[in-house]
């Protein structure tokens, strides 16, 4: 579990960065920022041997093929840009929403992480069932104390059950953090089992 493949899309809503597993694609889920439901997108698996050959033949046609569905790909895209403006759906309205339940597991124990990146510091963390449906998140707080802007901050969580045993991990994302300001993290859990969590690891691309 521990070794999972984890992947990066954008909210079609709200344009939120979401981190899930590699087996979520194809699942629908809410937004962990603004709760919509999307789909999570499945991951496109490699050409085979096989099919590799069985396409060879035809790359000067495929060549073709392909020049042709990106002109009409630009066109498109050209003709989405100018209408979208008059077509822009109103905003949603703001309704109250139950408060998010949360588990009492009591958290394992751990060693406190004091590898952190100079600057940020973070929240504890918490599990929380979402208001409606069985999706379970773990949430928490990153604060950038620094006086710079931080780049592609990531959340590392290990998931533990009710023995405290471990198996598995969340992650979360965040392309950007301002300075003196605080991300919110809410880092998907896709295994039933999963009843407390603690911080793994925090890092930056440098």
């Amino acid at each position: 579990m521990a070794d999972n493949q984890f992947l990066i899309c954008d909210c079609p809503h709200c344009a939120g960065s979401i981190e899930y597993p590699a087996e979520g694609g194809g699942m629908v889920v809410p937004c962990p920022h603004c709760e919509a439901s999307m789909s999570l997108p499945v991951p496109f698996a490699p050409e085979t041997p096989e099919e590799e050959a069985s396409v060879a033949p035809a790359g000067k046609s495929r060549s073709w093929t392909s020049w042709i569905i990106g002109l009409v790909a630009v066109a498109a895209a050209a003709g989405v840009f100018i209408v979208w403006p008059q077509f822009k759906p109103p905003p949603r309205p703001v309704t109250a929403r139950p408060p998010p339940a949360r588990t009492n597991a009591p958290p394992p124990a751990h060693t406190v992480l004091t590898n952190l990146p100079e600057g940020l510091t973070v929240s504890e963390v918490l599990m929380e069932k979402a208001p409606a449906g069985t999706l379970v998140y773990v949430v928490g707080a990153v604060k950038n104390e620094s006086t710079r802007q931080r780049f592609g901050v990531k959340v590392e969580l290990d998931l533990f059950d009710n023995k405290n045993t471990k198996i598995g991990v969340a992650t979360d994302y965040q392309p950007v953090i301002e300075p003196q300001a605080e991300w919110r993290f809410r880092a998907l859990v896709l295994d039933a089992k999963a009843a407390s969590a603690r911080l793994a690891a925090l890092k930056e691309e440098q």
